[in-house]
This record gives C-alpha cells, sequence and structure tokens, in this order.
C-alpha cells in the first residue's frame, strides 16, 4: 500500500485523470452515489462539498489512487459512551430544542384576544412590530381608508334613499 489518504475529494480524483472514472465532477458524483461511496462533508469548506472513502470506491479507483490491495473498512469497534458522555449529549440536545422553540414562537401568532377577528389580530400584531413614526404612519393610514369607506357607505345609503323616493 503505497496511499495512506482515506478520502478524495472530487478535485483530487479529477486531478488522477483515473481512466475508470467520468471525466467531469458531476459525472463522478452520479457514479459515487449510484454505487454507494460513503461519503462526508468536507471539513473547513462551507456548501455541499463532499469527500469520499476510498473503502467503498472500486478496486480499479483504488488501483488508480496507489492502493496495490483491495481495501475494505472494519466494522468500527469502538468504546461505548460513558453514561456521563451520554448525559452531556442529551442535554446538549436538549438546550438545542429549546433554543429552537424560543426561536420558533417568534414566527407563530398567539390567538387573537376576546373580540378581536384574525385580521384585526394581524393589524394589531403588525402595528406592535413598527417602530413609532411607523405607527403614526399606518394610524393615519387607517383613519383615512376608514373615512373614506365611511363616505361611500353614506353615499351609496342616498342613492337607495332617492331611489326609493321615485
Amino acid at each position: 500500500m503505497k496511499n495512506s489518504q482515506e478520502w478524495f475529494s472530487v478535485t483530487e480524483l479529477l486531478e488522477k485523470k483515473i481512466s475508470s472514472l467520468p471525466t467531469s465532477d458531476k459525472g463522478i458524483v452520479k457514479k459515487a452515489s449510484r454505487e454507494g461511496w460513503e461519503k462526508r462533508q468536507r471539513e473547513g469548506v462551507k456548501g455541499k462539498t463532499f469527500e469520499y472513502s476510498v473503502y467503498t470506491m472500486p478496486l480499479e479507483v483504488q488501483t488508480a489512487l496507489g492502493f496495490s490491495q483491495r481495501l475494505t473498512k472494519e466494522p468500527d469497534k469502538s468504546i461505548p459512551p460513558s453514561q456521563d458522555d451520554l448525559q452531556k449529549r442529551i442535554d446538549q440536545l436538549e438546550n438545542k430544542l429549546q433554543a429552537l422553540e424560543t426561536k420558533a414562537q417568534g414566527f407563530v401568532q398567539p390567538k387573537p384576544p376576546e373580540g378581536l377577528t384574525n385580521d384585526e389580530w394581524q393589524l394589531v400584531c403588525a402595528f406592535r412590530r413598527c417602530n413609532k413614526d411607523r405607527q403614526v404612519g399606518l394610524l393615519a393610514t387607517a383613519e383615512a381608508l376608514a373615512a373614506q369607506t365611511e363616505k361611500e357607505q353614506k353615499e351609496s345609503l342616498a342613492a337607495l334613499e332617492v331611489r326609493a323616493v321615485a
């Protein structure tokens, strides 16, 4: 075995110009996915950049990478985590869950108080989220729209009364 590297990025595989591999990054990704190569997120790189384990690559790829015999990964004989490790992990997960719940509450509107419709409650919530200047603008707009609606209703009633008299 000449090579000791266990993980290879798509770029590294392309640079090796291995005849049994596709010549494009998308081609290699498709082949790896189709053949079930083990992959992991590349450390220190943002985005969806993966590297692939040499242990799950075909024999001809392993050979081209400098491995003299077929490599297979032995199952991990890891030590089971201690009770303290498990409790620490549970605590971490509970803290993350609580943070997510708190964050999610900011997106969920509470039920409207008695006497308000959902639309009215949405207006109140939107009003409260605005700064003072925008609150003044919202009030002025709402008052102008209400006055316009009242005027239209009066005109409509007057027209109905004229028709009723005629």
